[in-house]
């Protein structure tokens, strides 16, 4: 029996995530990666003016990425960034997916949220 129930706690997370990921490609299919790498760099600046070690090689590290690949995704070279990429960045900055997956360029401080 106990076997059952993880297996239906398995399913259900998996079915949660499924969600989830359908809710980021909604959502980042109004919004390109380019625009979300802009705010991303906009909550990253100004982390980096609190703490020094948030440079993009930092960043990049902290994503799974290269400086490169950051780069090539900040110019628009490359549009598939991957939800998990997007979601080691949101956790190192400490802000919310929100902030950074959005149109416009909102001046203030969109890490604050947490």
């Amino acid at each position: 029996m106990r076997n059952k129930w993880t297996e239906e706690k398995l399913n259900m997370a998996l079915k949660q995530d499924r969600v989830a990921d359908k809710e980021i490609n909604d959502a980042t299919q109004f919004v390109s990666v380019q625009e979300v790498m802009r705010n991303i760099e906009r909550v990253r600046k100004s982390r980096q003016k609190k703490y020094s070690k948030y440079t993009q090689i930092y960043l990049a590290g902290k994503a799974g990425i290269s400086r490169a690949a950051y780069m090539s995704y900040l110019r628009g070279d490359s549009d598939n960034l991957r939800l998990k990429t997007l979601m080691n960045i949101v956790h190192e900055l400490q802000c919310d997916i929100a902030d950074v997956v959005k149109r416009g360029d909102a001046e203030s401080d969109p890490g604050n949220s947490r």
